[in-house]
């Protein structure tokens, strides 16, 4: 999905998303950010931040409609449910939803939820 990842909705959540994999998928960390729309779509992105000189760039790829998703538009039960998935949530960092690129930043450390 490229272009406008509202679509014509309205944005109702943003988080940033950190993943740990199961072994039998390889291991390790993914990390992306999803977005709640009004009309019940829940989109994700992978994404990566690079660090150098002191500095932060991050870099997403393309929104794509979560997988399986029943539609729910309350950010609060939306962010339930996608915990309860196993994901670890915090608040987004400073790459605009219409951008794949943002930086370089002073790094932040992340504000859970």
């Amino acid at each position: 999905m490229t272009g406008d990842p509202l679509d014509g909705a309205e944005l109702v959540a943003h988080w940033a998303f950190v993943y740990d994999c199961d072994e039998d998928r390889g291991g390790g960390f993914v990390s992306g950010q999803f977005l709640l729309r009004s009309d019940g779509v829940l989109l994700w992105r992978m994404g990566v931040s690079s660090y150098h000189d002191g500095m932060s760039t991050w870099s997403f790829r393309h929104w794509k409609p979560f997988p399986g998703w029943e539609g729910e538009t309350d950010p609060d039960r939306a962010l339930r449910a996608i915990k309860s998935m196993g994901y670890g949530l915090h608040e987004p960092g400073p790459t605009p939803i219409d951008a794949d690129t943002a930086g370089p930043f002073p790094p932040e450390r992340p504000r859970w939820l």
